[in-house]
């Protein structure tokens, strides 16, 4: 009874350690008026080593070009004005404050998106309209944008 016990609690152990390890990747994306301004933010700020002058690399995309597909001429981008950058954390390690900052133009569950699932736009403070126009680069390896093809 011991033995079955101890098994049954390290299946749960397992099963619970192996969810929060593949947890789903929730893709943050920030408008500021230029680099300064996003690294002078309180809560973006936390995402910046001060020592080596730089964003995170692990989990920020700084300088993110953003633009409109259908504003595209000869294959040539115009970008968007402002500075975007993206924080990608898991889900779960996303303050409410970066999820809910007034800087946001969408908030991305990474996993969803690649699965086509419901549920994948999080927030978005832009149309569906224009989101199914808009386009993002560079990405982080595992993203599966743009949104227009499916959604």
């Amino acid at each position: 009874m011991i033995v079955l016990r101890s098994l049954v609690l390290l299946f749960f152990f397992l099963c619970c350690t192996l969810q929060s390890t593949f947890a789903d990747q929730i893709d943050v994306v920030l408008k500021f008026a230029s680099r300064a301004a996003a690294r002078s933010d309180p809560i973006v700020s936390q995402h910046y080593d001060v020592m080596q002058d730089l964003f995170a690399q692990d989990r920020v995309i700084p300088d993110l070009k953003v633009w409109r597909m259908s504003q595209d001429v000869n294959g040539a981008h115009t970008m968007l004005p402002g500075w975007f950058l993206l924080v990608s954390l898991q889900s779960g390690r996303v303050p409410d404050a970066l999820r809910d900052h007034p800087a946001v133009q969408i908030v991305i569950n990474r996993d969803k998106a690649n699965a086509r699932q419901a549920g994948a736009i999080i927030r978005s403070t832009v149309s569906a309209a224009l989101l199914q126009d808009l386009r993002f680069e560079p990405m982080f390896a595992g993203s599966d944008y743009p949104w227009g093809a499916w959604q």
